[in-house]
């Protein structure tokens, strides 16, 4: 009898406990995006634990196979690279201080201004942005604004980033006012002090983006992709769209960290994927082609590709519009 009594105790207070967990566990998954920030986590434990397993590993696998360690020791960097890689938080590892040969932060290549084309039988809009700043920008609000005003007025635009590169971050959310409207913009990305336009431009839209696409154009493609209709048309992008920070490691070696903004936490670092994928997305034609009318001749089948897919997708949904 005392045994049954003391087991439906054991049992009770083990159901107590299941209660509580489940009660815990529910929270845990209720918490706010504010509670989740103050969450602290005790990372000198973490590296311990992280450092007992991988030493762990290592040492398992050369007890049973020592002629490992001719490995191991050969690819220390490759292998602290690929765990590097593996944490898909877009940091570079590297092991020669001095390879950095490439700049830390995008940087324009151009302050060239292109203003927009009409081509294919002036129904698509054609925009070639090599980089992103404000009086660029601003140019490009204007002349498509004045665009709009024409007795026929494009149906679509094709917008190329393929040779885009930048930090601007600030001339990215500007750029976006063009496309969508300003209060969407501030309500999605929790801003309050961005100088945007406040009338947009509400034309179906397809960005054609490759792997030289680099820095604030991965950003902006994204938002873009997010807050509008946009089809990303192309190759991957580069997969550096934050500026980094270097840290010094203590064995020599680097690290480049990305740096993101809270407002833009949610942009993966690394490529961006075109919506539809197109393996021939260079060479990228010359600007005076389009400005001379000259796009039949200098072939683009990027250009030519997404201009027909962006003609069909407003038919189609002419076509069904008209039926409703």
């Amino acid at each position: 009898m005392i045994k049954f009594f003391l087991t439906c105790i054991c049992l009770f207070i083990v159901f107590e406990f299941s209660l509580d967990a489940k009660t815990f566990a529910l929270k845990e998954n209720s918490l706010s995006r504010e509670q989740e920030k103050t969450i602290l986590v005790d990372y000198t434990t973490f590296e311990k634990k992280l450092n007992l397993e991988i030493s762990d590993i290592i040492k398992k696998i050369l007890q049973t196979n020592p002629s490992a360690a001719k490995y191991v020791y050969k690819n220390k960097q490759l292998i602290l690279k690929e765990i590097t890689d593996a944490l898909h938080l877009g940091v570079k590892y590297d092991s020669n201080p001095d390879s950095f040969d490439t700049p830390v932060n995008a940087k324009e290549i151009t302050n060239s201004y292109f203003s927009p084309v009409l081509i294919k039988n002036n129904k698509v809009a054609y925009i070639r942005l090599d980089n992103f700043n404000p009086e660029l920008i601003q140019h490009l609000y204007d002349d498509l604004t004045a665009i709009m005003r024409y007795s026929r007025k494009p149906i679509g635009i094709l917008l190329d980033l393929r040779n885009c590169m930048g930090n601007n971050q600030d001339a990215a959310i500007k750029a976006l006012s063009i496309f969508c409207q300003p209060g969407k913009i501030v309500k999605d990305l929790e801003l309050q002090d961005s100088i945007m336009f406040e009338k947009n431009i509400k034309l179906p839209i397809i960005t054609i983006i490759g792997h030289k696409t680099l820095g604030t154009p991965e950003i902006f493609a994204v938002l873009l992709k997010k807050l509008t209709k946009t089809i990303l048309y192309g190759e991957s992008s580069a997969g550096a769209p934050f500026n980094f920070s270097v840290v010094n490691l203590d064995s020599g070696a680097k690290l480049k960290i990305p740096v993101i903004p809270e407002a833009l936490s949610f942009i993966p670092p690394y490529p961006v994927k075109p919506d539809i994928l197109f393996h021939k997305t260079y060479p990228q034609i010359s600007y005076k082609d389009f400005y001379g009318k000259k796009e039949n001749k200098s072939k683009d089948e990027a250009i030519n590709r997404a201009s027909e897919i962006l003609l069909c997708l407003v038919a189609l949904t002419s076509n069904n519009n008209a039926k409703k």
